[in-house]
């Protein structure tokens, strides 16, 4: 693979992932603090913060 063509997969990827923010914050506003996406984005935080504790833990 080349570097232009590289470039070019990242470029894609990078767009694609703005776009999927815009949607997600746009239904996030629309939607009521009990909906869907409300639960996956507090249930996912949830288990960052508890992946990124046990990860400090192993390192000490």
């Amino acid at each position: 693979m080349t570097a232009d063509i590289a470039e070019e997969i990242a470029n894609r990827h990078i767009e694609a992932a703005r776009q999927i923010k815009q949607a997600m914050t746009q239904v996030y506003v629309a939607e009521k603090t009990d909906e869907d996406l409300h639960k996956l984005l507090k249930s996912s935080t949830t288990e960052l913060l508890l992946t990124l504790q046990l990860t400090a833990d192993n390192k000490n």
